[in-house]
């Protein structure tokens, strides 16, 4: 019998490259299974531009709202939060509805779960919108917006107990926001000790809601705006109409239908609920081609914004 013998070139050789090729590629493959965490950030598949553009149309939207919101409970004498909210949500539901019939658009399938997170989104939505109107009749919008520049701090906090990481600059940005929260409220702002805690609520519930409304519509689902609000919009519609009432508002409006009518109160409660109707399409656009954090750390140059122009059209006295 011939002995094999190992030649330059012959298969011991390949044998050997071929076993270090099959390292190389085990490392390769331990190395993917465990990256680096990767930053959060902005959502890359829209460019700067788009993101700008609705980042300012939410802007002047978040403003306008808070002000005819204002103007309900005290130029017009409409003190019914919970039925406020159910016209914003009926003027939602018809509007998404026609958005999604003029785009083309269709609602997407989605499993049990995500049916459940929408259920509980629109409560959260719902909660978030009633407690803030409700909120308005015992602070002033000054002390509102102050309370409300918060939420980007509880939105990091939240989303980095989540795993999530982000860049030194995003964490930066929020510091002044939370310094400068504790030196606007070191005044004589005008509020409550029950307004103070109603509009602590909301400030969790408006984290909750950016979070939750961001995981809808870019994380397993990736619902359209239009999609997302025809889901919610009805079912914050039933939460309101029950809660106006469980809590008498309306009986209250029937009795002064006669007193309502005569005034601008209905006027100004419809196109609080069609600016709503906007408001939500831009907050949610917004939300989807930037981030949640993005969102509500650009909601402070807003607050600013909100707190010269209320101090000027509701003489609110700030020291």
């Amino acid at each position: 019998m011939l002995n094999q013998r190992s030649t330059p070139g012959s298969g011991t050789s390949l044998d050997g490259l071929k076993s270090d090729l099959s390292r190389l590629d085990i490392s390769a493959a331990a190395g993917a299974r465990t990256p680096k965490a990767a930053l959060h950030t902005d959502n890359t598949a829209y460019s700067t531009t788009a993101q700008v553009l609705w980042l300012l149309f939410w802007f002047f939207n978040n403003i306008g709202i808070t002000l005819i919101n204002k103007a309900a409970f005290a130029t017009v004498d409409f003190r019914y939060p919970c039925l406020l909210s159910a016209v914003h949500m009926a003027c939602n539901t018809i509007g998404a509805y026609a958005l999604l019939g003029g785009t083309g658009q269709k609602q997407k399938p989605i499993d049990r779960n995500g049916q459940f997170i929408i259920i509980m989104f629109s409560l959260i939505f719902a909660a978030n919108i009633v407690v803030g109107n409700a909120s308005l009749r015992y602070v002033s919008v000054n002390f509102n917006q102050v309370l409300r520049s918060l939420v980007p701090a509880l939105v990091l906090g939240i989303n980095m107990l989540q795993g999530k990481r982000f860049s030194l600059a995003k964490i930066l940005a929020v510091i002044p926001i939370v310094l400068g929260v504790a030196a606007a409220t070191f005044g004589d702002l005008n509020y409550t000790y029950i307004g103070g805690i109603m509009t602590g609520f909301c400030v969790l519930l408006a984290a909750l809601k950016a979070i939750a409304s961001g995981a809808l519509l870019t994380g397993e689902y990736k619902l359209e705006p239009f999609d997302l609000l025809s889901r919610m919009a009805p079912l914050s519609f039933v939460w309101m109409i029950t809660l106006s009432v469980m809590t008498g508002e309306a009986e209250a409006v029937y009795e002064r239908w006669d007193e309502l009518s005569d005034g601008y109160a209905f006027p100004v409660v419809v196109f609080s609920g069609l600016l709503s109707v906007s408001l939500n399409v831009a907050s949610f656009m917004a939300n989807k081609v930037t981030s949640p954090l993005t969102l509500t750390i650009a909601s402070n140059v807003k607050q600013v914004l909100l707190i010269v122009i209320s101090t000027i059209i509701f003489q609110t006295e700030v020291s």
